[in-house]
């Protein structure tokens, strides 16, 4: 329900601190969150938290883009997310997150695994949502992609 605290419209953007170190160039980045809280960009291996809505360029100085700053960010709904530049095939239907070689907020395909549930669960930690869109190996750019940082619906 809208409006309960518990959970947000589709689309919904709300602001989150990015790490002192950490700045975004453009939207699509997927974000993960630091031992203080703070957003970075996610790598291989982490829990996504959120999607960027926009760069954190200055608006004083073209080109110019800010650490630390509050940004937008949301984690619902359908996104172009950035692919690293060395991807998996992906397929329409793959799940995608920070795993292989999922870098700087770029992520890959993610490979789930069903050899032991603690396995099963660690790698579907990774998931950031599923693929609407077909990309070649080491294709990279973005993936249209359905939101479902949190769990596979």
């Amino acid at each position: 329900m809208a409006g309960s605290g518990k959970s947000r419209e589709v689309g919904e953007v709300w602001y989150k601190s990015l790490a002192a170190t950490t700045s975004l160039d453009d939207a699509g980045y997927t974000l993960s969150i630091d031992g203080s809280g703070n957003l970075t960009k996610g790598a291989a291996g982490e829990a996504p938290y959120a999607v960027n809505y926009k760069s954190t360029e200055s608006p004083h100085s073209s080109g110019s883009y800010q650490p630390g700053v509050n940004t937008g960010v949301f984690a619902e709904g359908w996104a172009d997310l950035k692919l690293v530049s060395t991807n998996s095939q992906i397929i329409v239907g793959d799940a995608v997150g920070l795993d292989g070689n999922a870098s700087g907020g770029q992520i890959d395909k993610v490979s789930i695994g069903t050899v032991d549930t603690s396995t099963f669960a660690l790698e579907y930690k990774k998931v950031v949502g599923i693929a609407e869109a077909a990309k070649d190996a080491s294709a990279g750019g973005t993936v249209l992609t359905r939101l479902r940082i949190g769990g596979v619906r």
